[in-house]
């Protein structure tokens, strides 16, 4: 098939390490690895219409491509990412497509553009849900979120974004070896970035969370941190590992290439992941993809994509999440154990392999 893609939010289809980045790339590798002729049809970003850096006269010109490049790739559908009301799809149900699918939609938050900003992109989002074959939310509360928008139940689905599940992954043993780990400490693993500014329920605070929850580890244990950034979130990090003296226990790695990331999840016993938002979170999905098992607070999200007590443990809250850390990585014959399920059920239920039929399965009109 020939399929059109487009992410409003332009920067979700350059290079890069963060969850929707690594999924659109790995989503685009997918489908051209089955046959299908996939073209991202703009790198123009939507935000920077309502943010003033670019003027608006630029829409007529970027429709105008956009239509010429529909045209000429006469696409049996359009695929678009991640679209919102601050990031409507403004061009591709203007375009008549055969099929139209939008793949994780939600409300968003209209109340940070200006009035002018919001009729117009309001309008276009609604007009998108109206015109949409499918759209499908990556969490069971997208559902309703959508139905005030007027979008019918039998046409969303509930898909978290997926994680491929490596045909091949070092053994424990030669990922420790290749990042100079030790041999036999159990290793808790972290992945996340240190944003600018501070927010309720921001990674920052969830590293910190985990850098405090140290003190009920074995002592051995060493928990290591990827993911980067040099602004505020880091410094608070790095204070709280020196006032704890946790200097030999928790090592913050910096920005790790996502091709390279399969060697940390090899390194590690357990995935710990204590983030208070409801969200399927890529790297959850990516760990358990690799055999690990995780641990996480408890959220609708995380109970569709971990079986509790069986793949992952969830907590009800954060003095729960360092109990049943304490206790899993204690105990790394049941870490493997679960890993090994978890690795099971990824392959059956949430590869990428799966997402990528189902979406087939929507371009073609078909079950």
């Amino acid at each position: 098939m020939r399929i059109a893609f487009y992410a409003p939010r332009a920067t979700f289809t350059k290079p890069g390490n963060s969850g929707d980045r690594v999924f659109v790339q790995t989503f685009l590798e997918a489908l051209r690895a089955r046959g299908h002729r996939v073209e991202v049809m703009s790198s123009v970003d939507v935000r920077d219409f309502w943010r003033g850096d670019l003027p608006s006269w630029r829409l007529l010109t970027e429709g105008a491509a956009i239509a010429l490049r529909t045209l000429q790739l006469a696409p049996a559908g359009w695929i678009v990412y991640s679209s919102s009301v601050n990031y409507p799809d403004l061009f591709g149900w203007r375009m008549h497509p055969k099929r139209y699918i939008l793949l994780v939609a939600y409300p968003g938050h209209p109340e940070r553009m200006a009035p002018r900003w919001q009729r117009v992109f309001g309008r276009s989002f609604r007009r998108s849900l109206a015109r949409a074959d499918v759209v499908t939310v990556y969490r069971p509360a997208g559902i309703s979120h959508l139905r005030p928008l007027g979008v019918a139940e039998d046409r969303i689905e509930v898909m978290p974004l997926s994680a491929g599940v490596p045909d091949w992954q070092p053994t424990q043993a030669e990922a420790r070896r290749r990042l100079g780990l030790p041999a036999t400490a159990p290793i808790v693993l972290c992945m996340a970035r240190f944003p600018d500014e501070e927010t309720r329920g921001s990674k920052t605070q969830m590293v910190l969370d985990l850098v405090r929850a140290h003190a009920s580890l074995p002592d051995d244990t060493l928990v290591l941190v990827t993911g980067g950034g040099d602004g505020p979130g880091r410094t608070q990090v790095e204070d709280a590992i020196r006032e704890l003296e946790l200097a030999d226990r928790v090592r913050l790695v910096g920005d790790v290439d996502h091709d390279d990331v399969h060697w940390y999840y090899a390194a590690c016993d357990v995935y710990a992941y204590p983030h208070e938002l409801d969200r399927p979170w890529v790297s959850v999905m990516e760990a358990q993809a690799c055999g690990r098992a995780v641990v996480m607070l408890r959220t609708t999200s995380a109970e569709m994509i971990i079986d509790a007590g069986t793949t992952g443990l969830l907590a009800a809250d954060r003095d729960e999440f360092t109990e049943l850390l304490g206790a899993l990585v204690a105990d790394r014959s049941r870490c493997r154990a679960m890993g090994d399920a978890a690795r099971a059920r990824s392959k059956a239920r949430f590869s990428l392999a799966a997402q990528v039929r189902r979406i087939e399965a929507a371009l073609r009109g078909t079950d």
